[in-house]
């Protein structure tokens, strides 16, 4: 579902709620990890990255000035 999703959202990085994370996979991971200074891991053919959601006011600043699009997606 997780690449499902990046596909369709592919002008944009798109953050998807997974318990108390944001996740990003793929490009998006590579991008987020690099212009959010934190640790890309690789698990089995894709790249990710993710955050603590309360720190989602940390971390969507930095990807905004650096001229990317977001889209959240999050589990109700």
């Amino acid at each position: 579902m997780k690449r499902k999703l990046n596909e369709r959202n592919d002008d944009r990085i798109l953050l998807m709620r997974c318990g108390d994370f944001y996740e990003a996979i793929g490009e998006d991971a590579k991008v987020v990890a690099d212009v959010c200074g934190i640790v890309l891991t690789k698990r089995d053919d894709y790249y990710m990255t993710g955050f603590p959601h309360h720190t989602l006011g940390t971390y969507l600043p930095k990807l905004v000035r650096a001229g990317h699009n977001v889209a959240i997606c999050d589990s109700l």
